[in-house]
């Protein structure tokens, strides 16, 4: 395995070349890309990184009741897999949220079931994976999809094409009181990707917020009060036993650092500073 980036916060102010570029400086292998942009594809070739996931696009809209919408979302979908599979990335990294945030996950999934086949069938024509991340989305409804064994089981019973598959992400399995190794062992043929982040489960937060979250304030910028994402290391998570079980299941490609840890968000130089403790930390567990 190897180390990577998702783009972090930072990129919005020395720019994803600027990141692509430091990325390079210290070691990392891949940068994951929010889209497949020419210039920023040349700079991970020019600096020697992999190409890692391309998000997706039109999921919003795909994921509407409006079949004027379905089309727009998938016909965006569409070119996001055809540009990506030209600019030579292996996996599409996918979002199953509803433009809506009150949309009940059961309309939800009878939406997705009917049109998402046609984007399956794309990325397959296209050599490309589709790795459904499995954020739950923003509280209080938790709209997202694919987001607990319950849902991905239902998923890939509906499309069992092997293009479909899951962006292991423990820190939300995590946060949601699900065993996150239980849970690759049961779904670990389908990670196309990874995540590294971790996650801390806050005793006194759960408290006095219990499961519900906070009602009144927002504690930390990644967080519910109760628990907060933080850099591998930082968190509850053995990252040993994680990347041992990464290897039984046959996954061999980039752990990708994702930034969304409280406490180094504030500026560009403290992001930088926990990628490369999570980088190291990840590095010295292989």
């Amino acid at each position: 395995m190897r180390v990577g980036l998702r783009m972090p916060g930072m990129s919005r102010k020395i720019g994803q070349v600027g990141v692509i570029e430091w990325a390079a400086g210290i070691g990392l292998h891949a940068v994951d890309l929010t889209a497949p942009d020419p210039e920023w594809v040349a700079a991970l070739k020019r600096t020697g990184l992999q190409l890692g996931s391309v998000d997706s696009d039109g999921t919003r809209d795909l994921l509407s009741p409006d079949p004027a919408r379905q089309q727009a979302g998938l016909d965006a979908a569409k070119e996001r897999i055809a540009a990506a599979a030209q600019a030579g990335a292996n996996v599409i990294f996918e979002v199953l949220m509803p433009a809506d945030p009150n949309q009940r996950r059961s309309d939800t999934f009878a939406i997705w079931k009917e049109v998402y086949p046609e984007v399956v069938k794309e990325a397959e024509a296209r050599g490309v994976k589709i790795a459904i991340e499995p954020w739950p989305g923003p509280p209080p409804s938790l709209p997202n999809l694919g987001t607990n064994p319950d849902m991905l089981r239902r998923i890939f019973a509906e499309i069992p094409s092997r293009t479909l598959g899951l962006c292991y992400d423990p820190s939300h399995f995590h946060r949601l009181g699900i065993d996150p190794i239980r849970l690759l062992e049961e779904f670990g043929d389908r990670v196309y990707w990874v995540h590294a982040k971790d996650c801390k489960i806050i005793p006194e937060g759960m408290y006095t917020y219990g499961t519900i979250g906070e009602t009144f304030d927002r504690r930390y910028q990644n967080g519910g009060g109760n628990w907060r994402y933080c850099i591998p290391g930082h968190g509850d998570l053995n990252w040993e036993e994680i990347i041992f079980h990464l290897g039984c299941v046959g996954y061999d490609d980039v752990m990708s650092i994702e930034l969304e840890d409280h406490q180094y968000m504030a500026t560009p130089d403290r992001q930088k500073r926990a990628i490369e403790l999570a980088a190291n930390f990840l590095k010295q567990r292989f």
